[in-house]
């Protein structure tokens, strides 16, 4: 599966590509959010491996992150895996006169056995 969103944010570039990429700062905008834990690397940078930590629905949830490259303030691709699910997030930050729009390309694959029951249970 494969969607595309786009987002105008009031603030110029270099103050969001600063934030979205402050792990200390999810919180703020990742309810769930609890923290994270390197694997390998720096966060954020090219190579990293790390896990994020959620709370949702009385049950913890972990989430590995890869960010496969790092070209900010203009592009960061990240992979995220949970469960039977990888997610690929191609994210594009462009100025518009004072503000931001961020776009993010996403793509989703799901464990065959996921879509087959999804395909005959739906």
């Amino acid at each position: 599966m494969k969607y595309i969103v786009e987002v105008e944010i009031n603030d110029i570039l270099l103050n969001v590509c600063s934030l979205y990429l402050d792990y200390d700062q999810f919180s703020n905008w990742q309810e769930a959010y609890l923290g994270m834990e390197t694997i390998f690397g720096i966060p954020g940078q090219t190579g990293y491996k790390g896990k994020l930590f959620f709370q949702g629905n009385n049950q913890k949830m972990e989430m590995m992150e890869t960010v496969e490259l790092n070209r900010m303030p203009d592009l960061i691709i990240q992979i995220y895996e949970v469960n039977n699910v990888w997610n690929r997030c191609i994210n594009h930050f462009k100025t518009l006169n004072d503000k931001t729009i961020w776009q993010m390309d996403v793509e989703f694959r799901f464990d065959k056995e996921i879509m087959y029951l999804r395909k005959h249970l739906y």
